[in-house]
């Protein structure tokens, strides 16, 4: 596994809404449990997404308990492609890409960029890369994985994830998972708190709700209180995040949605 990580001034980045978005849909649905994998054997097949699909999100910030924040700080973007690895392997292409609004820049200018490749049967991490800059700060990191190792990026994963059968989804309470960022291997858990319908520009949608463990300390108040609604079906398409910090909440959004295999409904 080769590895290459480079930091410039600053030892430590300065969490902000961008970064706490990917932290909080990435680490989600991140995993490398292997009993867990084995028992509801969730990678028979993908049904959940191709090539071609793009969700795109914006966060805001404002106080708890709301739809939606008043204060519009940042745009993501998730998106697939099709692509061949060395002339032979049938791969997707990833890519994260998220940055503050021209607002927000004045205080500090955050982008964000993740990429991986994955093979399109075992839908496991070829290669992953991700630079992120932060104001002054930046990281890089570029990491080679074995298409039969069972650990995935903390991009590709979401995807792999994604892929769980509905059905298996309904017999959990508990989601365990890890997942791998620059370097090291994070293990955590999700609470499944139910069904709930949804409002949504879309419409009304039907979600599965689930709420992460978070690591309290400066920026989270608590271990529990931030949620994830995803579709309820076989897509799992992240539809709302609310995360509680030290004051208020951030609330992540999805205002728009291309080639999807499903259309968003309730």
């Amino acid at each position: 596994m080769k590895k290459m990580a480079k930091k410039i001034k600053n030892k430590t980045p300065k969490v902000v809404l961008l970064f706490l978005l990917f932290f909080m849909i990435f680490t989600l649905f991140s995993g490398k449990n292997k009993i867990f994998n084995e028992k509801i054997g969730l990678f028979a097949k993908n049904r959940a997404f191709s090539a071609g699909e793009v969700l795109k999100y914006k966060i805001s910030y404002g106080r708890q308990g709301k739809n939606r924040g008043a204060l519009f700080a940042a745009n993501a973007t998730l998106s697939i492609e099709d692509a061949i690895l060395n002339d032979s392997t049938n791969i997707y292409s990833l890519k994260a890409f998220g940055k503050t609004r021209r607002l927000f820049s004045l205080i500090m200018k955050v982008e964000h960029n993740y990429y991986s490749s994955i093979e399109k049967k075992s839908l496991n991490t070829v290669k992953s890369e991700m630079k992120i800059r932060e104001g002054k700060y930046k990281l890089e990191h570029d990491t080679g994985f074995h298409v039969n190792d069972s650990i995935n990026d903390i991009l590709s994963v979401f995807y792999k994830l994604r892929c769980i059968p509905n059905t298996n989804i309904k017999k959990l309470d508990t989601l365990f998972f890890a997942y791998y960022y620059s370097g090291k291997i994070y293990k955590s858990h999700a609470i499944k708190n139910g069904t709930e319908e949804l409002t949504t520009k879309f419409g009304k949608i039907q979600t599965i709700q689930w709420s992460p463990l978070l690591e309290k300390g400066r920026i989270f108040k608590q271990e529990w209180g931030a949620k994830i609604w995803v579709t309820d079906d076989q897509m799992h398409i992240p539809i709302k995040l609310e995360i509680p910090i030290l004051v208020g909440s951030i609330y992540v959004n999805l205002v728009s949605n291309e080639n999807t295999i499903f259309e968003l409904k309730k």
